[in-house]
């Protein structure tokens, strides 16, 4: 395409918003889109007020060191992150189905810890099979890590 062309697809894409950040990275984003069916059906998130049942609804908490964390308004896209982390599921390991990733991390007898606001000085091998974590004054090994990181 032109640089003519190429432009309502910057500005609008196919319907489904701007493709304009994409297009520094590669045509990979037109093809899985239009070529794979991933823009049609979309849907739009609606936040609940006062969700009847929702896990935790607004109950603030405390991560592993012991931080303060606010409890789930299920308001918009950030809903569907919210049932991610605090809805049960199901589980491949019997000792955990009918688990959330909330109640493994808060439950005081789980291995499963979370950090936030925590920033990581560095990771490193210990053993085959182990990863140390060093985070300012706290240094574990665990058996696995997932870091996340700001852009």
């Amino acid at each position: 395409m032109t640089s003519e062309e190429a432009a309502p697809f910057y500005t609008i894409g196919v319907g489904d918003g701007s493709w304009g950040a994409f297009f520094a990275l590669s045509s990979l984003w037109v093809i899985r889109t239009v070529l794979f069916g991933y823009a049609t059906d979309h849907k739009l998130v609606y936040g609940l007020e006062n969700p009847t049942g929702a896990p935790e609804y607004m109950r603030s908490w405390k991560d592993s060191r012991n931080q303060a964390v606010a409890g789930p308004a299920y308001i918009g896209i950030e809903s569907v992150a919210n049932c991610l982390f605090y809805k049960p599921t199901t589980s491949c390991v019997a000792e955990h189905d009918n688990t959330s990733l909330f109640q493994a991390v808060t439950t005081k007898d789980s291995n499963v810890e979370l950090f936030t606001r925590t920033t990581v000085d560095g990771l490193s091998k210990h053993g085959s099979n182990h990863v140390q974590v060093d985070a300012g004054d706290l240094t574990n090994v665990y058996d696995h890590v997932i870091v996340t990181a700001p852009t």
